[in-house]
């Protein structure tokens, strides 16, 4: 018999998960239980990401030669060019899968890809925003039921439903701005 108190089991395929992990690691499904993050006092909807205004996002620059390389396979390395912030964040995959959102040290969020420098508080990026996955030469990203959503080119993904992201597609989280680049 297994001792509950030192896993975390995934309600939606009954994987158990080391305590403290925050998306299981068989499904890449956010862990909760009965709504609530593990450890965490509150459902997932009051992490404190604010809903945006939809109507004043930051759009890309028109620039008609930036668009989708299907043919491009994912490699190991991800570059994200931030659309009206300072720099890229360029990230090697070692494993198989990265979370994005925001670090919060009360809570013990520790996302792989922490976009805080960047402004996400005021951008509307959740703490555990998104899952970025890695199956061979394909890159894939799932919302995690975020506050104010992902869209990959304009389109508004599903929570909990895997996208193939492609060279050069256009990423939003919230209302935070990025071109993905593989190299």
């Amino acid at each position: 018999m297994t001792d509950n108190s030192k896993t975390n089991i995934c309600e939606h395929c009954g994987y158990e998960n080391p305590v403290g992990a925050l998306i299981c690691r068989r499904c890449y499904r956010l862990l909760t239980q009965a709504g609530k993050l593990p450890g965490l006092h509150g459902t997932t909807d009051r992490l404190g990401t604010g809903m945006l205004n939809q109507n004043k996002i930051l759009q890309f620059p028109d620039d008609e030669s930036v668009v989708p390389d299907p043919e491009k396979p994912f490699g190991t390395v991800l570059r994200l060019r931030f659309v009206g912030a300072d720099g890229d964040l360029v990230k090697t995959f070692r494993g198989g899968t990265m979370l994005i959102g925001r670090e919060d040290n009360i809570r013990r969020i520790k996302p792989d890809i922490d976009l805080n420098p960047y402004g996400a508080f005021r951008r509307g990026v959740s703490r555990t925003h998104a899952l970025l996955r890695r199956e061979g030469d394909r890159l894939l990203i799932q919302d995690l039921d975020s506050a104010n959503h992902t869209f990959v080119n304009g389109k508004r993904l599903q929570p909990n439903m895997p996208h193939k992201l492609q060279h050069k597609d256009k990423l939003r989280l919230g209302v935070m701005l990025m071109e993905v680049l593989f190299e």
